[in-house]
């Protein structure tokens, strides 16, 4: 089992948007009226990790945003990402946030938990494998939690981000 993975996405730190489609009530959106955006484009700047080497460099991304938008700026709804990332969550000044959303990775690794200010903090990442670690994460990394392998076995406990393979 290879637990020791960059299981980083996209960071995003700043962001501009152009909304290119809006249907919904009245010229401006509403906290109230559930406007609902399509086709919305969101462009900034982002910190993406190369899942070969594990470097971070930062880069301009755009990703597409379909689902609620006030002020202008999108709340919740599915964010698509140029490498074929997905979240489907809440966004808080464009970040990943909420207390429960999905984010499957172009890799056919997915993610369902927590998210705080575009990090993973508590929940499930499952590999392509079938292969787990449930638990917490510090700098998008697993931090107290297990790992299983597909057939939902543990393997491996880690405790403050350092694994310890079980007996």
């Amino acid at each position: 089992m290879n637990t020791l993975r960059n299981i980083s996405g996209f960071v995003i730190v700043a962001a501009s948007i152009a909304i290119t489609g809006c249907t919904g009530g009245g010229n401006k959106p509403k906290e109230d009226d559930g406007h609902k955006a399509t086709d919305t484009l969101v462009t900034g700047k982002a910190f993406v990790s190369d899942p070969e080497s594990g470097l971070v460099k930062e880069q301009s991304v755009e990703f597409s945003f379909s689902g609620r938008v006030v002020d202008g700026m999108p709340e919740e709804g599915t964010a698509t990402y140029p490498n074929g990332d997905v979240y489907k969550g809440k966004l808080a000044n464009v970040a990943r946030e909420d207390s429960f959303a999905t984010l499957t990775l172009h890799n056919g690794d997915r993610y369902e938990g927590s998210f705080y200010n575009n990090m993973y903090k508590e929940g499930t990442y499952t590999l392509k494998t079938g292969e787990q670690f449930r638990g917490t994460f510090s700098n998008n990394r697993p931090y107290n939690g297990t790992w299983s392998d597909a057939r939902g076995r543990t393997s491996i406990e880690v405790v403050n981000g350092i694994n310890h393979t079980k007996q």
